[in-house]
């Protein structure tokens, strides 16, 4: 588990890579999130935010950078993991970082601004770091490879410029493209309600994983000291407006939650951490359950392990973690009016 912090300050010069989306790309991100809220959050950010938007906040946090007090939150903008990881791959190496990156900044600052409790000041800058972290974990390459800074050493040609691979997909090609960051979002908000309720229902960690898997794809390509083009930007476009459009809904799906208590609860990766109780393997359905926080049915909440991901466990788990407390991270939801976890990995089950 990710113990949030400031990290140490880390040398200027590296402050000086890694901007996501640019201008552009946040701003449209900001624009699309405003026409997704709900009235009661749009109050609630207009009492924060005074007369800016969330447009006007989106680069807020690349924008504080180069003062040197906040050099160190150089970190909360990305996070690196190996190439080509599956899904229960992937979220073992996220679940297993103790740095600060973007999934644990994330959560960080989300958890401030959903608190209604907190010094106002703090929550407006919880709001500016939320905004513009959602736009930048949507930006293929802010979920990419430590060994070239995400893209930030790898040189290619686009059109006439010098460039490199980070920056061609922070900027160049979504400005190729002509537009404001108004006419950008227009273009990009196209999503049916089906797949707004999709989007939304999907957990942060799936946000993550999709652009790592568009990363790994852009690898693929080797693009390294290619000169690219309009071909290379009819192949991506599209895709990058699907990104931008992601971020901005999502993100008026994390603003709803925080700022608007009527609005119904999205699922959301978080930690649970209690004594197993009992647990038991229903053979029929090859189902196991392990009860937190009390016996059945007085439980807190149930760890459930289906299927062929039991075997994933060296010693059964009702008989591994029996009367032990254990830390879980997942998913909560809701299943007969009872909580439950699922779990895919053993790597989401920590002994204390």
């Amino acid at each position: 588990m990710v113990k949030f912090q400031f990290p140490k300050v880390l040398p200027v010069v590296i402050a000086l890579f890694l901007i996501s989306w640019g201008r552009v790309g946040h701003q449209a991100v900001g624009y699309i999130a405003a026409a997704h809220l709900t009235l009661k959050t749009a109050e609630a950010i207009k009492e924060l935010l005074c007369n800016e938007t969330l447009a006007d906040i989106s680069t807020y946090a690349d924008e504080i950078r180069p003062d040197s007090f906040f050099q160190s939150t150089f970190p909360w903008h990305y996070i690196d993991v190996p190439a080509n990881e599956n899904f229960d791959q992937f979220k073992a190496s996220v679940y297993d970082m103790t740095m600060p990156n973007v999934y644990s900044t994330l959560n960080h600052w989300e958890h401030v601004l959903a608190d209604p409790g907190a010094n106002k000041a703090l929550r407006v800058f919880a709001l500016k770091w939320v905004v513009h972290l959602v736009g930048d974990l949507h930006q293929p390459l802010h979920v990419a490879r430590a060994e070239d800074k995400g893209g930030n050493t790898v040189p290619v040609w686009f059109e006439k410029d010098s460039t490199n691979l980070h920056w061609l997909w922070d900027t160049n090609l979504i400005e190729h493209e002509g537009l404001t960051a108004k006419e950008f979002a227009k273009v990009c908000d196209k999503a049916s309600a089906e797949e707004i309720k999709k989007w939304d229902a999907d957990p942060l960690i799936t946000w993550l994983y999709e652009s790592n898997k568009i990363c790994n794809r852009i690898y693929e390509e080797n693009p390294q000291g290619k000169k690219l083009g309009q071909a290379y930007y009819d192949e991506y476009i599209g895709l990058i407006h699907q990104r931008i459009e992601q971020a901005g809904i999502r993100l008026a799906a994390v603003l709803n939650q925080s700022l608007d208590p009527a609005t119904t609860p999205r699922p959301k990766d978080t930690t649970v951490c209690d004594k197993v109780f009992d647990g038991r393997y229903l053979e029929s359905n090859q189902i196991t359950f392990l009860n937190l926080g009390g016996n059945y049915p007085h439980q807190k909440i149930s760890v459930v392990i289906k299927g062929t991901d039991r075997a994933k466990f060296k010693t059964p788990p009702e008989i591994l973690y029996a009367g032990k407390t254990i830390c879980v991270k997942g998913v909560v939801e809701t299943y007969n009016g009872r909580l439950e976890m699922v779990v895919t990995d053993p790597n989401q089950i920590v002994l204390q």
